[in-house]
């Protein structure tokens, strides 16, 4: 689904004009609200070369969590001293990691979540809606059904992902 289509099954959900600049607005940012929270257990994989200088790299700005990192087909350790990264070799780096996704902006965005799991973000969007507004009681149902659905939410497991690659 993209953001246009999130915004407008949510603006169904609480019986609101689709139209409206301003319900719109206040839907979308508590869609962006939920995205934050999903992603961080829906994560986005991704794979990128770092290079390690004296056995200190740089990740990407948009790292959430490393999965692991090889150099020629070994995995390497690593370890992380409050903002510094640093291998146990030098060179160029494959590393894997989770990603921060970017805040939705545009009707036509796409969350970077598993399908599966755009629907929770109309959920989201009804919860943050209906707690605008002062009408607790609807945002509290909508939250425990946004919240009971993201309990099953399946972590993801070392093996198991596609990664991106990111040049």
């Amino acid at each position: 689904m993209t953001l246009g289509e999130i915004i407008n099954r949510t603006c169904r959900r609480v019986d609101e004009d689709n139209t409206d600049q301003e319900i719109r607005q206040k839907i979308k940012d508590a869609v962006n609200e939920g995205y934050m929270d999903l992603a961080q257990i829906d994560v986005i994989p991704v794979k990128t070369t770092v290079t390690a200088v004296d056995y200190k790299f740089t990740p990407p700005n948009d790292l959430f969590r490393i999965s692991q990192i090889m150099q020629n087909g070994e995995i390497v350790e690593w370890k992380r001293r409050g903002n510094d990264y640093f291998s146990a070799v030098n060179g160029d780096l494959d590393l894997y990691y989770y990603k921060i996704p970017n805040e939705l902006q545009d009707d036509s965005d796409i969350p970077e979540i598993s399908e599966r799991n755009h629907y929770l973000l109309v959920l989201y969007g009804a919860y943050g809606w209906y707690e605008s507004e002062g009408e607790f009681d609807k945002a509290e149902n909508f939250l425990n059904k946004y919240e009971s659905k993201k309990a099953r939410i399946k972590l993801p497991g070392k093996g198991n992902l596609q990664f991106t690659v990111i040049r």
